[in-house]
């Protein structure tokens, strides 16, 4: 587009001497803007560049940071399921969660302490069968299809009675 704004402006140059009232100050005037105009723009267009690059820079280290947060989280809950503090470690779990809604291990030791210590049937399966989701294929997903068949039955057979 420069190149054709280029020959446009010199074939006006060139008619200027035609024109009257017209010289060859103004013209040159007038090309001169137009190149201000053209190394702006190109100035402008690396500015652009540089500041896209940086901002992939910083979205990685974002998203690297919070896997990292969201892999602090996980432990902690590993760590206090083992101190027994289960409502803690649901928190974290949680937490792990909000970062990686998908995270298989995570809907798993939740559905767990759900389902073994804090006795809430229905949020255990709830995460039992996110985590057939997450991890359709996991070496634990038969025995997990196997655990809420068996809530599912369960939940059904309190309702009739």
């Amino acid at each position: 587009r420069q190149k054709k704004a280029s020959a446009n402006l010199e074939k006006q140059a060139k008619s200027a001497k035609a024109i009257p009232g017209m010289t060859q100050e103004y013209v040159k005037l007038v090309e001169g803007e137009w190149m201000t105009a053209v190394q702006k723009t190109q100035e402008l267009k690396g500015d652009l560049d540089r500041t896209l690059s940086e901002l992939g820079s910083y979205n990685k280290e974002r998203s690297k940071l919070r896997m990292d947060t969201a892999t602090m989280h996980y432990n902690l809950a590993v760590i206090l399921t083992e101190q027994r503090n289960f409502p803690a470690a649901i928190l974290e779990y949680q937490k792990v969660l909000e970062i990686r809604p998908n995270d298989a291990d995570a809907h798993y030791n939740l559905a767990i302490l759900y389902d073994d210590f804090m006795k809430r049937g229905d949020q255990a399966l709830e995460h039992y069968r996110q985590y057939i989701q997450a991890a359709p294929n996991a070496p634990e997903s038969n025995k997990v299809r196997q655990w809420i068949k068996d809530k599912e039955v369960g939940e059904t057979y309190k309702l009739k009675i």
